[in-house]
């Protein structure tokens, strides 16, 4: 009788086991649910974060000029000019790369590739039915395949792709730019406000005007301040991504790679790294022949080659083992 219900046990058991099974699949597994609830939520609110970042950069711009314009303006002309031209310079790029970044498709691959014989080498996306080139990941919010995929960002409603990612790179550095730009020229005005206020306390009669204007001045100073720090840290890590010419996926799986190929003795090198300037004007796609001035003024920035054919670890110095990564 225990013998019988031992080979039950074992068959019922088979059902449900593989070789692939660990604590980190259980785990994901059973977050799927939590995970498609996420996914949902950030596809039905993703015009919501536009709107919000939109509402915000609007806000930025009316508190600067009602607060600070004036205060620029008793500098003199030629400060006063300077300011004047370097901050619409700084909005003016703001609105261009957002939009860019917005309404610019992330990269899809082709469904009808012209080299059809390669493509069979392409594994397919289970999701999609599509070959998937190298460097293409599934997005499960847009529900699509995204060539050179890093991340979705709820704050653009879409994927930061092949395409986009120079636009969303440079609306990042633009923006942080911008808000350290309000921070420095406003702190003395800034700390004035905050003085202000803290001696009104003790008084009854304050004026609502006044404190209208204490109140705007500080939410305006905290909002940029704020703004500056995040935005500051996140653009360092993408400036970093993309003069190692990787994505946010894929540094964590060559993280992976390195700690693997270390205990065999051999060294990790990624094959799409040309170089730090080479991979700037690979992810920015400038040419050769284009300056990096481009990108000060706002326009569209020249088409983007796919580099995943070449295999750029070939170079790699003599005498290093190196091993190309996937």
């Amino acid at each position: 009788m225990l013998r019988h219900i031992r080979y039950l046990s074992y068959v019922f058991k088979s059902f449900f086991y593989n070789s692939f099974n660990s604590a980190l699949t259980i785990i994901e597994t059973a977050l799927q649910p939590l995970t498609h609830c996420l996914d949902f939520i950030l596809r039905i609110l993703g015009p919501l974060f536009v709107i919000l970042v939109l509402s915000l950069t609007t806000v930025v711009v009316v508190l600067y000029y009602r607060l600070l314009i004036p205060r620029i303006l008793t500098y003199g002309f030629v400060w006063s000019s300077c300011h004047l031209v370097y901050s619409h310079w700084l909005l003016i790029n703001i609105c261009h790369q957002y939009y860019r970044a917005v309404f610019t498709k992330p990269g899809y691959p082709d469904e009808n590739p012209e080299n059809a014989i390669e493509a069979l080498y392409y594994p397919v996306c289970k999701a999609c039915i599509v070959a998937k080139p190298p460097r293409t990941h599934h997005c499960r919010i847009c529900k699509k395949c995204i060539m050179k995929m890093d991340h979705h960002c709820p704050w653009i409603n879409n994927c930061v792709g092949r395409d986009n990612h120079r636009y969303f790179v440079l609306f990042c550095a633009y923006m942080f730019l911008g808000t350290l730009y309000v921070s420095l020229s406003g702190y003395d005005y800034f700390l004035d406000q905050l003085q202000m206020q803290l001696q009104d306390r003790s008084k009854l009669n304050v004026s609502s005007e006044h404190e209208s204007e204490q109140s705007s001045a500080l939410f305006l100073a905290v909002l940029c301040a704020t703004v500056t720090v995040i935005l500051g840290l996140f653009t360092g890590w993408h400036c970093f991504l993309v003069s190692t010419n990787q994505t946010t996926i894929e540094l964590y799986a060559n993280k992976k790679k390195k700690k693997i190929l270390k205990k065999k003795g051999k060294r990790f090198r990624n094959k799409y790294d040309r170089g730090f300037i080479n991979n700037w004007r690979s992810v920015l796609g400038l040419s050769r022949s284009h300056s990096f001035s481009l990108l000060l003024w706002p326009i569209a920035l020249p088409t983007i080659q796919d580099d995943y054919k070449t295999d750029y670890s070939k170079s790699s110095k003599r005498g290093e083992k190196s091993v190309r990564s996937v």
